[in-house]
């Protein structure tokens, strides 16, 4: 597993997080409800809260949304079409 050293990066604004968590969900193609389950691994009210500003993203989910961004829409379609073309629960059994 790949660690990311944020130790030494300047901490984004809250328009900067706000603009970052946006852009990501509508790239995605996503509702945010799925965006959150699918691609940031995170609770949705996480999402709703990372885009309204009312807390800061932090710096590994940052890097992550920046990856998302920084790859070409082809690339993005793709890494969407497998996350949401085959659900496993929790069980081990696919929706």
């Amino acid at each position: 597993m790949t660690t990311i050293d944020t130790s030494q990066e300047p901490r984004a604004t809250r328009q900067e997080d706000v603009n970052l968590i946006c852009d990501a969900v509508l790239a995605s193609g996503l509702s945010s409800r799925r965006f959150a389950e699918w691609v940031a691994w995170r609770d949705e009210r996480t999402i709703r809260r990372w885009s309204a500003g009312d807390v800061p993203i932090p710096a590994t989910a940052r890097k992550r949304l920046e990856w998302f961004l920084g790859i070409s829409d082809a690339r993005r379609r793709t890494f969407i079409d497998v996350l949401t073309t085959s659900r496993v629960t929790e069980r081990g059994e696919e929706e």
